[in-house]
């Protein structure tokens, strides 16, 4: 096998030139998005440890202030420090500063602390997350760390197959309206494998929710439908509109669920 490979390659100046493109292409890609990865991981470590130290600060102004009511100056500090880290805070955070800037009374604080310690624990957790997946030594999760720049790579280069292999298409065709449905078959394609793409990314970075049989139904269908066209090409525009009507009914059965919380 590698024998007649090498002779296609030795033989062929096109394919030997095509070959080598891709090749130190994608070894400088790999490169690249392995740089971006890591780096984006140690910036989110760095707005978690910052966050941390920030919110360990909120909570010695706000011990303060409890412990001396009086004192304007401590709570003229905690105010500024209430402007300063206000990107931190939840809506219920935000609500009972809210709440304490009206009437001032340390029971406010003193909630205000214990959603504070919720928060720090969330992102202590998050920490922990992120330098675990760092730090593992499981073969698993060594190969996924590896695996993860091919991500984007592979789906570049599925794009650029994509493109060159619909193009083609498009221009095989003999009419208008043909070369409409290839249009609209492109989109239908491009669709699915953005989806696919997303459910891969989030497997393999383990965010992926739970979706159960319903949700999974419309998102099998809004990846397998494109397979129709192998029957008529002129089904391209049922595989959108099925695609489309997939992706409106997963929105709202999402939405539904969360008034369903919210309820609760």
């Amino acid at each position: 096998m590698w024998k007649e490979l090498m002779g296609l390659l030795g033989a062929n100046p096109t394919v030997t030139l095509i070959f080598t493109i891709i090749a130190t292409s994608t070894i400088w890609l790999y490169k690249e998005f392995k740089e971006m990865i890591n780096q984006d991981h140690k910036t989110k470590i760095k707005i978690i440890n910052e966050s941390i130290k920030n919110y360990g600060k909120l909570q010695a102004s706000i011990a303060e202030v409890i412990n001396d009511e009086d004192n304007k100056q401590l709570k003229h500090n905690l105010f500024e420090k209430f402007g300063d880290y206000n990107s931190l805070f939840s809506e219920d955070i935000r609500q009972i500063i809210l709440d304490y800037y009206r009437h001032e009374n340390a029971l406010y604080l003193t909630t205000l602390q214990s959603f504070i310690v919720v928060e720090q624990r969330k992102l202590v957790q998050a920490k922990k997350r992120l330098s675990v997946d760092d730090n593992s030594t499981d073969i698993l999760d060594s190969i996924t760390r590896l695996m993860r720049p091919f991500q984007v790579i592979v789906m570049i280069w599925l794009m650029i197959l994509f493109g060159l292999f619909f193009i083609s298409i498009y221009y095989a065709q003999d009419n208008i309206y043909m070369k409409f449905n290839a249009l609209v078959l492109s989109f239908s394609a491009f669709f699915s494998l953005i989806m696919l793409y997303a459910l891969i990314s989030l497997r393999m970075d383990n965010k992926l929710a739970r979706q159960g049989k319903y949700r999974w139904g419309l998102i099998s269908g809004i990846i397998i439908t494109p397979i129709l066209v192998l029957i008529r090409l002129d089904l391209s525009i049922v595989c959108i509109i099925i695609q489309i009507t997939s992706l409106v009914l997963y929105v709202r059965s999402r939405n539904m669920g969360k008034e369903i919380i919210l309820l609760d």
